[in-house]
């Protein structure tokens, strides 16, 4: 094992985990204050008739008594207490989560842990995939001390990882309780603007805490913005969930069978967004290419459902590059411009692939493929950026410091994407990658800009250095084929000390 691989700490974000966007982050959330009444669109007549029925009645009897007899009760021991008390009135669908652990719960919930999940499924310990985000209802968060500001953004934090991964889900309704005050949290997703927008329970209410709390219990699926058709699709074809893979910037994507079809076995990718146009352009890629080339194909697995837009199949198991093999990606030309030539392929339809980066490579038989076109927009046509920041162009990233409008985007963006992922490994450029890493943890993306500005101009001699500052400064120029050529003459030559691009790039301003 090299030494590079055994003193290099990768960054998680540059590897495995999804992508940092925009329209992902949510520093400093505004919540919007609204009535009870308007979060969950009924009118006042409607809760009131609800509140009289003796459904409600009883059940809020019941807690009322709960909490006058555990009151006193440590946080973690009322979750359990609540979830015993919850199950003997058949709300079997509630957990309290506090020894949850499987690898789906953690990854959906970033290492936190919510204090108790309305889920689909019943019983008291959920297995690993019903876990996943498309199999919750709402999260109630249990308090045993005045409700802070704090435990608004926890729950917010909750409920956007279920929104964000949920397929077309618009909304979802969580309660922050202490029993004796109770407030709504919606959270929702506005397509038009690819936002996120947080609302909150106003204040001024006739009703008491417990009420609230017995009335959010009372809601349905709908008024709770959960719809199952999408679980009756997976039922009705059999699918079971053999192994997880991970998840992406928006979806999960797992190992599966269909007990329907002849026990076939495929990865199956669910996301919150419609994977038609992804669908699409891979068959499309698959129509051109060259005999042998290594790409990834869609199946076709039937899902007569609207639903089933939010579904994607795929015909071979992939697995993360792992540390020994990067290096050798690093190291193998020919690999290097194999996987570029995936991409060029994209551009040869008309589309921008615009999430390049090592986590959107997988490897199989000891080939890379490129995957996950979800973010994929055609050249010139303004769109919310939604690719990875790490990898971005600084073109690009001179746009979204001054706004968050749609951009245009141009095939060269790929093109610097790619060469971005091999720098970001390169030993020499290791300080800086940790800077760009922790940058966005942080949720500090402002830094990437200049980090990358600083470092260019540092390592100004590098071949790979000189290719970036080439294809930034003529980004928007730059024809699909004069990329290709650019790409694969400076892979082919990037780890030549004795070589210098220059002259090759000199030839083409002319």
């Amino acid at each position: 094992m090299s030494s590079f691989i055994s003193q290099t700490s990768i960054p998680s974000e540059i590897i495995t985990t999804s992508s940092s966007s925009v329209s992902h982050t949510a520093p400093n959330r505004s919540y919007m204050c609204k009535f009870i009444h308007e979060i969950l669109s009924l009118t006042d007549h409607e809760i009131e008739r609800l509140i009289q029925s003796d459904n409600f009645h009883l059940l809020h009897d019941g807690i009322q008594k709960f909490y006058y007899e555990n009151k006193n009760l440590k946080e973690n021991e009322i979750n359990h207490t609540f979830e015993d008390f919850l199950h003997k009135r058949d709300f079997n669908y509630i957990h309290d989560t506090c020894s949850y652990n499987n690898k789906i719960f953690v990854d959906l919930f970033s290492n936190l842990k919510p204090d108790m999940s309305w889920n689909c499924t019943t019983g008291s310990q959920l297995n690993d995939y019903s876990s996943c985000p498309f199999f919750f209802k709402s999260i109630i968060e249990l308090k045993t001390r005045k409700l802070k500001t704090k435990d608004y953004d926890q729950i917010a934090s909750y409920l956007t990882s279920i929104l964000r991964y949920s397929p077309g889900r618009k909304f979802i309704i969580g309660c922050l309780t202490n029993f004796e005050e109770t407030m709504l949290i919606m959270v929702l997703y506005d397509d038009t603007i690819n936002q996120i927008k947080y609302i909150k329970q106003a204040a001024v209410t006739q009703l008491t805490g417990l009420q609230i709390l017995t009335l959010f219990l009372s809601l349905s699926d709908t008024q709770l913005g959960y719809n199952e058709k999408f679980i009756n699709i997976l039922s009705n074809k059999k699918i079971v969930f053999l192994h997880y893979l991970g998840r992406g910037s928006s979806s999960f994507v797992f190992y599966c069978e269909s007990q329907q079809e002849q026990l076939i076995k495929f990865v199956l990718k669910i996301s919150r967004q419609n994977c038609t146009k992804e669908k699409f352009i891979i068959e499309e890629m698959n129509k051109i290419k060259r005999k042998n080339m290594n790409l990834i194909q869609c199946m076709d697995m039937n899902f007569d459902d609207d639903y089933a837009d939010y579904l994607i199949t795929f015909n071979l198991r992939g697995v993360k590059l792992d540390k020994l093999f990067i290096q050798r990606f690093l190291d193998d030309t020919q690999l290097l411009i194999n996987t570029w030539q995936q991409v060029h392929l994209c551009h040869k339809i008309g589309y921008i692939h615009s999430d390049i980066r090592i986590g959107n490579m997988i490897m199989y038989e000891n080939m890379v493929y490129i995957i996950d076109y979800s973010s994929a927009v055609q050249p010139k046509t303004p769109s919310y950026y939604q690719g990875c920041l790490s990898t971005a162009s600084n073109g690009i990233l001179k746009i979204l410091g001054s706004n968050s409008e749609k951009i245009s985007l141009y095939y060269t963006d790929d093109g610097i994407s790619f060469l971005k992922c091999i720098l970001l490994l390169k030993p020499y450029f290791q300080h800086y990658t940790s800077i760009i890493k922790k940058a966005i943890e942080d949720n500090m993306t402002w830094d990437i800009l200049p980090t990358y500005e600083y470092a260019m101009k540092l390592f100004k001699d590098k071949n790979i250095i000189k290719t970036l500052v080439f294809l930034e400064e003529n980004r928007e120029i730059l024809s699909v084929d004069d990329l290709n050529n650019i790409i694969i003459h400076t892979l082919k030559n990037e780890k030549t000390d004795d070589y210098h691009i220059d002259e090759y790039l000199q030839k083409l301003k002319l």
